[in-house]
């Protein structure tokens, strides 16, 4: 006396009979077909940092049933590479549970939207300044300052090709230009120019 019923996907077939004293018994099929609901998960399109992290939870889903949801997204970045068309993919490694824990993830058509990637490289926060005074006898240059990253590598020159970690001192009267470069890896290097006045 119990009807079967089915929730997951597939094609079932289900006999039946009817029977009453004094009537003819009828035996027959029918079918029970369950096809896969489609559904989607897209990532989001993100712009970052070089060096940073892209937000793992930034996608959305859509299609599922009620009450099932998914499980463990994980968010694959295609490049860690400066870039400005980038992907972000979604590891097809996750699954859907419905309400009471079972996997029915074989349920859906799962189609996978990936979200773009923009990675801008970092910027160093500086600040330089040039010297303009008397003869005193004293060595004089210019001074660059890096705020952001404290660890980057200041190097100096006086022809602007040459650079070296020393930074040239002036004593005599005269009007000398002197080149500055700034660099860390993933950053955008900082090339400019100070001068130093002395009158």
């Amino acid at each position: 006396a119990n009807k079967p019923e089915y929730v997951n996907v597939g094609n079932y077939t289900v006999y039946y009979r009817i029977e009453k004293t004094a009537y003819t018994t009828i035996e027959g099929s029918e079918t029970v077909e369950i096809t896969k609901k489609d559904m989607s998960v897209t990532a989001g399109n993100q712009t970052i940092k070089k060096g940073e992290s892209i937000d793992a939870t930034a996608y959305t889903v859509s299609g599922l049933v009620e009450d099932d949801a998914i499980d463990s997204v994980s968010l694959v970045p295609g490049t860690a590479d400066v870039t400005d068309n980038g992907t972000i993919d979604i590891a097809d490694d996750f699954s859907i549970k419905n309400v009471a824990g079972a996997d029915v993830t074989a349920n859906y058509n799962v189609t996978l939207v990936p979200g773009m990637l923009v990675i801008e490289e970092q910027v160093i926060t500086h600040t330089a300044s040039g010297y303009s005074g008397t003869y005193d006898g004293q060595a004089h240059s210019i001074e660059v300052t890096v705020t952001d990253p404290t660890d980057a590598v200041i190097t100096y020159s006086t022809d602007g090709t040459a650079y070296s970690a020393n930074k040239p001192e002036y004593v005599n009267v005269g009007n000398y230009t002197v080149y500055y470069k700034i660099e860390k890896t993933a950053y955008t290097t900082i090339e400019g120019s100070e001068t130093v006045e002395i009158t």
